[in-house]
C-alpha cells in the first residue's frame, strides 16, 4: 500500500512538471520583425530597417500601470509606421494580429480627424484590440492649434478632443463587426505627435468605460492635451507619455495655461552636458545612425525652448490672449493663434508667397523670437517658395527615429 502510494505521488509529480513545462513554452517569448522606414541623409531614397521585437504574452499578465519594456518598444515602431497606412498594416500582419482595419487615411481623408489603424487578437482567451494613432498628415495642422476659446469649460483641447471622439466611434464599431467582447478586452492605444494627443484622450475614455486595469497607453512626442486637474490621478497611470524636452512640440499648448497630459509623462534626459550626458548622447546617436543610415543632427534645444515658451507666453499670458490679443507684424493685426495659422498655411504650401511675406516680417516684430526658434537650421531665404520643417533642426528633436533612439537609451539605461 505504501509502494503505490509513492508511485502516485511520483506519477502526480511528473505530470504536474510536464504541466509546468508546457505552461513555459506557452510563454516563452517570441520574435517578429517589424519595418522601420526612414529617410536617407540626401532625402533621395528610403532606409528599411529591421526591427525585432521580443514579444511575450505575459505582458497582459501585469497591471497596465507597470512600464514595459515590450509594449514600449512595439507601440513605438507602430507609432512611426502609421504615417504610412501600407507599411501599419505590414507591421501590424508581422505581429500576428488580425481583423486590420484603418479609417481616415487618402481614400476618406478629413482634416480634423486622424488617421487609425486597428488589428486584433486573441492571447489567452481575452481579445486585445491595438489602435494605433497616425502624428500630423497634411491641413491637419490647423486642428493642432485650435486649442479651443472655451477650454475655460471644456478642460480638453479642442481639435485633439474632435479627432479622439472620431476613433472612439471607429473602436465601436470595430469590435462590434468584429463581435469582440469589450468588458472583457484589453486595449493598447498608441501614436505620435499628433497621433500621441489623440491616443492620450482616447485612453482616458477608454480608462473611464472599462476601467485602468484593461488599457495599456504609451504615447510619443505627445502635446499637451487637457487642463483637467485630474489628468495626473492614479486611475490614468497606465497612460505613459514619452517626450523629448528639447521638443517644442511636447511644450504646447502652455503649461503655463494650466494645460498637461493624462497619466505618466516621462522625459528622456536631456540634462546638463556631464560625463553621463555625453555618454547617454552618444549612445542616442548611435541608435540614430543605425536606424536610418545618418547622423542625428546636433541640437542643445534647452535654452531654445525656453525662450519659446517665455516669447509664446508674452504675447499671450491666456488661452483668450491666444485668440484675441492682437500684435502688428507686415501691416497686419495678428493674435499668436492666427501667426500658427500663418505657420499652418506655410507647412500645406498654401499661398505661400503671401504668408511667406507675413513670416518674413515677423523678423521686426514681437513675433521675432518664434519666427527664429522655428525656423532653426532652415534656409529662410527659401521661405517664400517653401518651408521645410523636416529639415529643420527642431524636427530632428521631434521625429520618430529619434524618439526610438531616446527609448532604446532609455531602456538600455533602467
Amino acid at each position: 500500500m505504501f509502494k503505490k502510494l509513492i508511485s502516485l505521488i511520483l506519477i502526480l509529480a511528473i505530470v504536474s512538471a510536464c504541466s509546468c513545462l508546457l505552461s513555459a513554452c506557452d510563454s516563452q517569448p517570441t520574435s517578429y520583425t517589424l519595418t522601420l522606414v526612414t529617410s536617407s541623409a540626401d532625402n533621395n531614397s528610403e532606409v528599411k530597417y529591421p526591427y525585432t521585437i521580443n514579444w511575450d504574452n505575459n505582458v497582459f499578465l501585469t497591471h497596465p500601470a507597470v512600464f514595459s519594456q515590450t509594449i514600449a518598444r512595439t507601440t513605438m515602431i507602430l507609432s512611426a509606421s502609421a504615417y504610412d497606412s501600407e507599411l501599419v498594416m505590414q507591421n501590424l500582419e508581422a505581429l500576428n494580429f488580425s481583423q486590420k482595419a484603418k479609417f481616415n487615411y487618402q481614400s476618406d481623408y478629413k482634416d480634423e480627424l486622424v488617421g487609425v489603424a486597428m488589428a486584433s487578437k486573441i492571447i489567452d482567451d481575452t481579445p486585445v484590440v491595438l489602435v494605433v494613432l497616425r502624428g500630423t498628415y497634411e491641413q491637419e495642422w490647423y486642428s493642432n492649434f485650435d486649442i479651443g476659446a472655451e477650454i475655460k469649460s471644456t478642460l480638453t483641447h479642442n481639435g485633439f478632443y474632435n479627432a479622439s471622439q472620431f476613433v472612439l466611434d471607429k473602436i465601436n464599431m470595430y469590435t462590434q463587426n468584429y463581435s469582440i467582447d469589450k468588458e472583457n478586452a484589453r486595449f493598447v492605444v498608441t501614436g505620435h505627435s499628433r497621433g500621441g494627443a489623440v491616443a492620450n484622450l482616447v485612453a482616458k475614455s477608454l480608462i473611464d468605460r472599462y476601467s485602468s486595469d484593461k488599457v495599456y497607453a504609451y504615447t510619443f512626442a505627445t502635446p499637451n492635451t487637457t487642463t483637467s486637474p485630474d489628468a495626473t490621478a492614479q486611475k490614468y497611470s497606465s497612460i505613459f507619455n514619452f517626450i523629448n524636452p528639447q521638443d517644442f512640440i511636447c511644450h504646447i499648448p502652455l503649461n503655463k495655461w494650466g494645460f498637461t497630459k493624462y497619466g505618466t509623462t516621462i522625459a528622456f534626459d536631456t540634462g546638463s552636458a556631464d560625463s553621463n550626458k555625453k555618454e547617454t548622447i552618444g549612445t542616442v546617436s548611435a541608435y540614430y545612425q543605425k536606424y536610418t543610415n545618418s547622423p542625428l543632427k546636433s541640437f542643445d534645444g534647452t535654452k531654445s525652448i525656453i525662450g519659446f515658451i517665455e516669447s509664446a507666453y508674452k504675447l499671450a499670458p491666456t488661452v483668450d490672449d491666444y485668440y484675441n490679443k492682437k500684435h502688428e507684424i507686415s501691416g497686419l493685426s495678428l493674435s499668436l493663434y492666427d501667426y500658427m495659422m500663418t505657420v499652418s498655411y506655410l507647412i500645406n504650401n498654401e499661398n505661400v508667397l503671401a504668408n511667406g511675406l507675413i513670416m518674413l516680417g515677423s523678423d521686426s516684430s514681437v513675433f521675432e523670437p518664434i519666427t527664429t526658434f522655428l525656423l532653426s537650421g532652415m534656409n529662410t531665404d527659401a521661405t517664400m517658395s517653401e518651408l521645410d520643417f523636416d529639415n529643420s533642426l527642431i524636427a530632428y528633436a521631434h521625429m520618430p527615429q529619434t524618439y526610438l533612439a531616446w527609448l532604446d537609451t532609455y531602456i538600455q539605461n533602467m
